[in-house]
């Protein structure tokens, strides 16, 4: 079999319909092509003319003129532009764009060759962005209603200046739409039926290819036939009997099953797929000895085994993946659009990373479980399904469960989730295999509705990184949440809408992800895990950011500094400018990391020079304990704040910086810094709204902590309705409400609460009766808000209070009554009989049925958690005492021992060793109390609850002992350390009455200085400003409250829970003020509550009082 390609030798003419013809270019089946010259506009352009028109058919020449049209109609940079089309008889030719080149083609056998010169000019790179190129231009085609059909290196044009061009639409067909969407508009083209057109002008028949013959073609036969358009109509059975076109190493097997009403824009596709594959691998996708051979793969659509050729061995993954879907034999599982072809490969040469699903779990279709479900570990709690959802089921604070798989790399977390209560929904990402702490969640911390949903917020290894106030998830809501961390850039969404974003400089390496709760309302339907795939480019600053995480500071400093050196001014340089600070400050190189941070402030991270200046305050600070750096970091960091407003790298970093100061400043009890630093964040102009709000709300905190309750409820009352209203106004609202309460205003809560419609107004007003010593109209309000099916343990909930209000009044017999109702009502909740028990322990004890309150408590040692058991050993010591069995309180102590030695949480064992102390005060055994108090206080010092009943003790253990000056020096010294614990006012009233005793306070003296203590939001605290009230009036000239009620000790021992609290006082006060001794009882040491409660009847007889509730 011969070739039909020859070189055409006709004689170049010199002028052409006007055109100065300057070269000749090439020759196709039916064309001619030469260069010519436009004269108008002094310029080089190609023209097309048929090779004799005289011989054309009209078919023929109604193809060569719709050719023209076609491309004349797809105006793209990547498509020819044609400037003239001629149809009239003896001058039929069309005039277009020269391209000064080669074609694509010539290049790829150029490097098959191992061209050294073209090796050089066409990496991969260079031919796969040109791939992107055309794949963009045939993507427009399709939306434009056009398939070109015949798509292969030979139509691919590369100018000399890089532009592609893709040519000859001589098989193109218009479908008059969009093959995309299918809609119809202005831009798409006409249809043309050019199908029926194309075969009848066919170039090469059957008859010419002789289909039946096995003859085994040439090397010049073989490259012809490869590349050469073929046009035919298939009557022989290897085809369907239709009709065939295209190039037969590039056609798709629909174009070589003849099937043509199957040709769509996945056609070319198939053919870009084709390209892509010698671009890939070097070689024809299709290899054959005869052209029924070629004809025969192309139908079938069989694609060598890609793992067995030698260049796809060394194929990255992502390219495999794009080659494979791309030369689909079935047309439904190609790409299906050209565009998204041509991003995938432009999302390679970007080095962008693509998500790999690495873990599914519905749990909505998994059967309830007890215990953790499998491929899952529970660090914290106990974890189940729990009707088709992973839940929380223990009742402990802390609940953290991790998928049981080690998962490197960028990773992104998908899932489905709801709150059935109060809580938030809290993910956890790139976490070590074990815990490093039990008091803190590690790795990235992903809140939504964090704080019982008042914002959200990230945290990184336990510090808060970032928040966003306003943000929280909607009750029995389900919801869907996307987390990730993809290279250092941590962001959260939910239901598709941007909720967080933060970029960590030096990114965490943890490998599991999982999930938090501190309540049991967290449910998660769903979870999917993604890895991101490598990344192709890694930036520099990766190096020295790996030797700075695992402690090699000389080393990073070292590359850091080559970084900024290569490559000043830019993003990374600027980066490694900060890090270089961090390594100077591990370093301990105090002077260099100035110098540097004034070059930080000359750039675009001009904010984290100010936060690297507030890290080297605090390293000083740690350093020399002295104060003033403290104070100069606070000013560093407001200075900060208000000059950044011009800045965006380092904003968000310098603004959590201040946060984060200002909540360890409140930790530390430094409540002027954290003020300043709030108020600071509340004024800024620039700062978004609901951020400011969310600052005055912690300043008014701050206040409230501090007992700056009048200047909350100024700045309250005069907030316009926009702060009100906003998302944190509530809190605003609720913040004045306990100002309010600690001043015992409840018309300022009643003025409030006609202004503003507040959801929990019963829960305040109940709160304000209840200090105020009117418990029947606090039961009012608290049976409108409670559930009694909502039995959960804790001084903080309704049923609590609700119990409490009976046993303020002396209804005992009520309370009982109450509380066996609720148990009776709630059979199968695992609380209910703890909640019997305890109650019914306390309500025996008030009644003197010792017996009984024991047979209760023993229950509760048998069967609660610690918190229970700590009450249990409390009241079972008042009732030995009260029954005065001393013996049996040594066998107590003995159990408590026991106890405490197999418990590890620190705040349980400090109560248990104070009760232990306490039965020893009671025994008289002074030194061994002393020491265990002495001890708590020196081991234990920051539980600060538990610590302030030590020094309580101490103070006691001085005024037993007629030691005034001692217990004085013990109030000086807690006061001095800690003035704003738990127990401060109470120590401050102590030493007080102290000084006073030893003659140095004269009599109203309590007003300097209750400023500086604190009352925070406890009954205990505001008990303790009733006991400060009453101490700093002469007897009998008592304050009165807004009902005009005279504020005696009587009606205060009815307000006050703590009744032994307030008698204790008094008893040492009648020591030197004779007239306290009518209000004094006969105990020397303080009082059990029963006691306590029988001396307070004693006083309501021995005066006469009249209950004016």
């Amino acid at each position: 079999m011969s070739s039909n390609k020859k070189e055409f030798v006709e004689p170049m003419p010199s002028e052409l319909f006007g055109y100065k013809v300057t070269k000749f270019l090439g020759a196709g089946g039916m064309s001619l092509v030469y260069r010519v010259k436009d004269q108008g506009q002094n310029r080089n352009l190609a023209i097309k003319i048929p090779k004799v028109e005289s011989e054309l058919t009209e078919n023929e020449r109604q193809r060569f003129i719709l050719e023209a049209k076609l491309m004349g109609q797809l105006q793209h940079p990547t498509i020819p532009p044609i400037y003239e089309i001629s149809e009239k008889p003896g001058e039929v030719f069309y005039v277009m764009k020269q391209i000064r080149g080669r074609d694509l083609r010539s290049v790829l056998k150029g490097l098959q060759a191992d061209d050294t010169a073209l090796s050089s000019e066409f990496s991969r790179f260079h031919l796969l962005s040109i791939f992107v190129s055309v794949c963009q231009a045939i993507a427009f085609c399709h939306t434009r209603g056009v398939i070109h059909r015949d798509l292969k290196p030979e139509n691919i044009m590369i100018g000399d200046f890089a532009e592609v061009q893709v040519i000859d639409f001589g098989l193109a067909k218009a479908f008059g739409r969009n093959l995309y969407s299918g809609d119809s508009n202005e831009e798409t083209i006409d249809s043309f039926d050019t199908d029926q057109l194309i075969l009848e002008t066919a170039t090469l028949s059957t008859k010419e290819i002789d289909l039946p013959d096995d003859e085994v073609l040439s090397t010049g036969e073989t490259s012809y036939i490869e590349e050469q358009t073929l046009i035919f109509q298939s009557t022989d059975g290897l085809t369907k009997e239709g009709k065939v076109m295209g190039t037969l190493v590039y056609m798709s097997p629909e174009q070589a099953q003849g099937d043509i009403e199957s040709h769509n824009h996945t056609t070319d596709i198939y053919s870009l797929g084709v390209v892509l594959w010698d671009i890939l691998i070097g070689s024809h996708l299709r290899k054959g000895s005869n052209v029924k051979d070629y004809l025969k793969q192309a139908a079938s659509g069989r694609r060598p085994n890609i793992d067995k050729l030698h260049l796809a061995q060394r194929l990255e993954p992502e390219l495999k993946k794009i080659l494979l879907k791309a030369t689909e034999p079935f047309q439904g599982n190609r790409y299906q659009s050209a565009k998204e072809l041509g991003d995938e490969i432009q999302w390679f040469l970007d080095g962008k990373r693509k998500w790999k699903m690495v873990y599914e779990q519905d749990f909505s279709k998994c059967e309830d479980t007890k215990s953790t479900p499998e491929g899952w570990i529970a660090h914290d709690g106990e974890w189940a399904i729990k009707k088709g959802a992973l839940a929380a089921i223990g009742d402990k604070f802390n609940n953290i469960i991790h998928l049981d798989q080690n998962i490197y790399g960028d990773l992104r977390l998908e899932f489905t989730a709801s709150l059935e209560g109060e809580g938030e929904i809290a993910s956890i990402l790139m976490a070590p295999e074990t815990p490093l702490s039990k008091v803190k969640v590690d790795g990235y911390f992903f809140e939504y509705g964090a704080d019982y949903r008042q914002h959200s917020k990230i945290a990184r290894q336990g510090q808060d990184v970032v928040f966003e106030p306003g943000k929280i998830p909607e009750l029995n809501q389900k919801i869907n949440i996307t987390v990730e961390v993809l290279d250092g850039v941590l962001q959260m969404e939910c239901d598709q809408n941007k909720i967080l974003n933060y970029h960590d400089l030096l990114p965490l390496k943890g490998s599991r992800i999982g999930f938090y709760s501190f309540t049991s309302a967290l449910r998660i339907y769903s979870v999917k895990v993604f890895l991101a795939g490598a990344s192709r480019f890694t930036p520099y600053i990766t190096v020295p950011d790996a030797l700075f995480q695992n402690g090699f500071y000389h080393r990073a400093l070292e590359e850091y500094t080559r970084l900024i050196r290569s490559f000043p001014g830019s993003d990374q340089a600027n980066q490694a400018l900060y890090k270089s600070i961090l390594c100077e400050l591990k370093l301990k190189n105090e002077k260099k990391a100035i110098t540097l941070i004034e070059k930080l402030k000359s750039t675009d991270m001009a904010p984290m020079a100010y936060l690297a200046l507030s890290q080297l305050k605090e390293l000083a600070f740690e350093q020399s304990h002295d104060e003033g750096c403290l104070e100069a970091e606070k000013e560093l960091l407001i200075k900060g704040v208000n000059n950044i407003q011009n800045y965006y790298v380092g904003t968000e970093q310098l603004l959590q910086r201040l946060q984060d100061r200002a909540n360890d400043f409140e930790l530390t009890e430094r409540y002027p810094l954290a003020i300043e630093l709030w108020i600071t964040l509340s004024k800024l102009n620039w700062l978004v709204f609901d951020r400011k709000i969310y600052a005055l709300w912690q300043y008014l905190g701050l206040y409230l902590k501090v007992g700056g309750y009048e200047k909350v409820c100024e700045i309250t009352s005069e907030l316009p309705d926009k702060i009100k209203k906003s998302t944190y106004g509530w809190r605003l609202i609720e913040t004045s409400f306990e100002a309010a309460l600690r001043l015992n205003k409840i018309n300022f809560i009643h003025k409030l609460h006609e202004t503003e419609s507040y959801k929990h107004i019963h829960k305040y007003k109940a709160s304000a009766y209840h200090h105020v010593g009117r418990f029947e109209l606090e039961r009012v309000h608290l049976l409108k808000i409670l559930d009694k099916k909502d039995i959960q343990l804790g001084w903080s909930t309704y049923l609590y209070h609700y119990c409490v209000s009976f046993l303020m009044n002396g209804y005992f017999d009520e309370c009982r009554l109450f509380v066996e109702e609720i148990a009776q009502e709630n059979p199968n909740n695992k609380y209910s009989i703890i909640f019997l028990n305890l109650w019914l322990s306390r309500i025996k004890y008030y009644l003197k049925d010792f017996e009984g309150s024991l047979e209760h408590l023993k229950l509760i040692k048998e069967k609660c958690e610690i918190t229970e058991i700590v009450y249990a050993y409390t009241l079972s010591a008042y009732i030995l005492v009260d029954k005065e069995q001393f013996p049996e309180l040594l066998n107590l102590c003995d159990e408590i021992t026991k106890t405490e030695k197999i418990i590890t949480e620190q705040s349980h064992k400090i109560q248990l060793l104070i009760i232990k102390a306490n039965i020893y005060f009671y025994l008289n055994e002074n030194e061994l109390s002393r020491g265990i108090y002495q001890d708590c206080i020196s081991q234990h010092f920051e539980i600060k609850i538990e610590i302030g009943d030590a020094w309580l003790g101490l103070i006691r253990l001085n005024v037993k002992a007629g030691d005034s000056n001692g217990a004085l020096k013990v109030c000086l010294q807690c006061l001095e350390q800690s003035p704003y614990n738990y127990m401060a006012l109470h120590v401050f009233i102590w030493s007080r009455l102290l000084k006073e005793s030893l003659q140095l306070l004269e009599k109203g003296f309590f007003k300097e200085d209750i400023q500086f203590f604190g009352i925070r939001q406890y009954d205990k605290k505001s008990q303790l400003m009733l006991i400060y009230q009453c101490f700093n009036c002469p007897v009998g000239q008592w304050e009165k409250d807004e009902r005009n009620i005279e504020l005696n000790p009587i009606e205060l021992l009815k307000r006050i829970h703590s009744k032994e609290v307030f008698i204790e006082l008094i008893d040492f006060r009648a020591t030197y003020d004779n007239e306290w001794l009518p209000y004094a009882s006969d105990k020397k040491i303080i009082l059990t509550p029963l006691e306590a409660w029988d001396h307070f009847q004693h006083l309501k007889e021995k005066f006469n009082y009249q209950d004016q509730e």
